[in-house]
C-alpha cells in the first residue's frame, strides 16, 4: 500500500514541478477563455481585462490559477508515463555503469594446496596455492597473506607478526627487490603460482617450515609431531574481491602436509 502512495505521490510532485511557470506563460489562451467561459455560464458577466490594478491583480491570480489547475491535471495524467520512462532510462544508466564496472574487474578462481616436489632433496615438500583469473579484466596487485593462525607454531622463533607474505614462485628471497614486490599481474585466463611454505626433515630428524617470511624468509620455524598448525590466508588484489581460505600444516608419513580446511 505504501509503495502504491509513494508512487502517486511521485506522479503529483512530477505533474506540479514546473507548472507555475508554464502557467504564466499561457494564462492568456488557457486561463482567460475558461474564465470567460463560466462567467458566461453562470451569468456573471462578459469578462473585461480591468483597467484598475487591484482588479487587474484579481484577474491574473484568477486566471493563472485557473491555468495552472488545467495544466496540472494535464501533467498529472501524464505522469505515470513520464516517470515509467524516467526510471527505465535511469535503469539502463545504471546497466551500462554496472557492464563498463564489471569489464574492469577481475574474476580469480584459486586452487589448491598443490604438492611440487623438488628431486634433489629429499623429503622437501613445496605447498603452492594458484591463483587463475578467469577475467574479463587483468587483475592487478595479487597478494597472498598469512593472517592469522589458531593454533600457531611453538617455536620461539615464531613471533606471529602479522601478517606475513607468500611469495610467488620464483621469489628470490635474498633480492629485497624481489621480496618487497610480492604483487602480481595476472592476465585473463593465466595463472600464478604462490609457494605458501616449503617443509623439509633436516639431517637431526627435525622438521621445518618458511612461514616466517619477515626480513625473506631466513627463519626457519620447526614444527613438531604434535602440532597441527591452523592458518588462516587472505587473496587480495586491486581490482578482485578478497578471498580467505584456510590450511592446516602438520607431520604425517614422515613429510610435512599441507591441507586445505572447508
Amino acid at each position: 500500500m505504501w509503495r502504491a502512495v509513494n508512487f502517486y505521490w511521485e506522479c503529483v510532485k512530477d505533474a506540479a514541478r514546473g507548472t507555475l511557470e508554464r502557467a504564466n506563460a499561457w494564462f492568456w489562451p488557457i486561463g482567460v477563455p475558461i474564465v470567460a467561459f463560466v462567467g458566461w455560464y453562470l451569468g456573471i458577466g462578459t469578462l473585461t481585462i480591468p483597467d484598475t490594478f487591484p482588479d487587474f491583480m484579481v484577474f491574473m491570480v484568477v486566471t493563472v490559477a485557473v491555468s495552472w489547475v488545467v495544466l496540472f491535471i494535464v501533467r498529472l495524467v501524464g505522469a505515470p508515463a513520464r516517470l515509467y520512462a524516467r526510471l527505465e532510462g535511469e535503469k539502463r544508466e545504471i546497466g551500462t555503469r554496472v557492464h563498463i564496472l564489471e569489464q574492469q574487474r577481475a574474476t580469480l578462481i584459486l586452487s589448491g594446496p598443490h604438492l611440487h616436489t623438488d628431486p634433489r632433496f629429499k623429503s622437501k615438500n613445496l605447498w603452492r596455492m594458484m591463483v587463475h583469473n578467469a577475467g574479463p579484466a587483468t587483475a592487478r596487485d595479487v597478494k597472498i597473506r598469512l593472517k592469522s593462525g589458531a593454533p600457531e607454531p611453538k617455536d620461539s622463533n615464531w613471533t606471529g607478526d602479522y601478517p606475513y607474505a607468500v611469495y610467488p614462485v620464483g621469489t628470490i628471497k635474498n633480492d629485497p627487490g624481489h621480496i618487497n614486490a610480492t604483487g602480481r599481474q595476472i592476465n585473463t585466463n593465466e595463472d600464478e603460482r604462490y609457494e605458501i611454505t616449503c617443509g623439509w626433515k633436516s639431517e637431526s630428524g627435525q622438521f621445518f617450515t618458511d612461514i616466517n617470511t619477515k626480513g625473506g624468509g631466513h627463519n626457519n620455524i620447526q614444527i613438531n609431531s604434535d602440532e597441527r598448525w591452523k592458518l588462516s590466508y587472505e587473496v587480495t588484489a586491486e581490482n578482485s574481491s578478497p578471498m580467505r581460505f584456510v590450511v592446516e600444516m602438520f607431520i604425517e608419513d614422515d613429510e610435512v602436509k599441507v591441507a586445505r580446511v572447508t
